[in-house]
Formats: C-alpha cells, sequence, structure tokens
C-alpha cells in the first residue's frame, strides 16, 4: 500500500506528525517499498490465470485445473505433442469441451483443437467387411496433414471417448 493511501487511516495525531525525516515517515516508506511486489502481482492477478496471458511455465498448472494434464508427457521430446498456443486454447475452452465430453462433436472439437487440424470426421455406423453392422464402434478418419500427431491423436480418442466404445482409426489421403 502506497504512503499517501495509509496516512488517512493513521489517528489524526501521526497524520500531523507525518513529515519526510521522522521515524513514520521512514517506516511507512519501508512498508510500502516492502508491498510493492506483492501488489504488482494482485493488481496484475488476472494475467496468471487468462491462458491467452500466463506465463508457458504456468500453462502446466492450468491444465491440472481443467484435468488436462494428462496432454504433456514429460518423456516426449519428438515433437509429438501440442503446441503451447493449442494448449491455452484447450485451457480456456474446457467448460465447453467438458460439456460435449463422450459426443462425436465433442471428440472433434477437442481434436481439432489440441492438434490446431480441421478435417475430422466420425463414423458412428462402422460395418465390417460384410456390411454388418459394429455396435459401439466407431471409426475416427484423420486428416493426412495431422498424422505426424497420431501418438497424441490416439491419447486424446483413448481419454475421450465413451469407455464402452472401441474404435479405429483412419487416415484420410487428400485427392
Amino acid at each position: 500500500m502506497e504512503k499517501h493511501k495509509i496516512i488517512p487511516l493513521l489517528p489524526g495525531i501521526f497524520q500531523q506528525s507525518f513529515k519526510p525525516g521522522n521515524p513514520l515517515f521512514a517506516f511507512l516508506s519501508v512498508m510500502e517499498g516492502m508491498h510493492k511486489d506483492s501488489e504488482t502481482i494482485l493488481n496484475n492477478l488476472d494475467s496468471y490465470f487468462d491462458p491467452a496471458k500466463t506465463d508457458e511455465k504456468f500453462i502446466r498448472f492450468l491444465l491440472t485445473w481443467v484435468d488436462m494434464d494428462w496432454l504433456i508427457d514429460d518423456e516426449d521430446t519428438s515433437g509429438k505433442m501440442i503446441k503451447t498456443d493449442n494448449l491455452r486454447l484447450l485451457i480456456a475452452n474446457a467448460w465447453y469441451l467438458s460439456k460435449w465430453r463422450g459426443t462425436s462433436k465433442g471428440l472433434i472439437m477437442f481434436l481439432e483443437t489440441a492438434t490446431g487440424v480441421k478435417g475430422f470426421s466420425i463414423n458412428e455406423n462402422a460395418k465390417d467387411e460384410k456390411g454388418i453392422p459394429l455396435p459401439f464402434h466407431i471409426i475416427i478418419n484423420v486428416p493426412e496433414n495431422a498424422v505426424p500427431m497420431r501418438y497424441i491423436i490416439e491419447r486424446i480418442i483413448e481419454k475421450e471417448k465413451p469407455a464402452y466404445v472401441t474404435h479405429e482409426t483412419k487416415i484420410l489421403i487428400a485427392s
């Protein structure tokens, strides 16, 4: 808190004796300096929790808040993981994605947001080679330009699809 904001809160005798060079002035100056960093942080607190503004190091913490920390793999250094900008979008849209979790719409939105690639589709009426319907089985069609992220795509599908559903992934070849 700044000195000029503290002085009106003090008893009248202290307000009258407040002058540069006296012990009260020195005490309030030290207090003002000690609280400056804390006040700066508190005045900008929203920048820590806004996924678009927060520091890259804080993204992992925000992912734990929205139960998406499984998207980050400490072992992976091969570039198969999600870009930071896409992680920011996932955090910002976590409320909406959780609303649609377990649905085709939700899975497609999650995959497109995580990879940054449009064009995923899901066939919920899967059939075998003989044309017989496969109950509780879906086919996820992955755009060709998303293939480098296949590892994370499979992780997302396993986590976001209903537990009772089996799946297969097919690559859509651009023509």
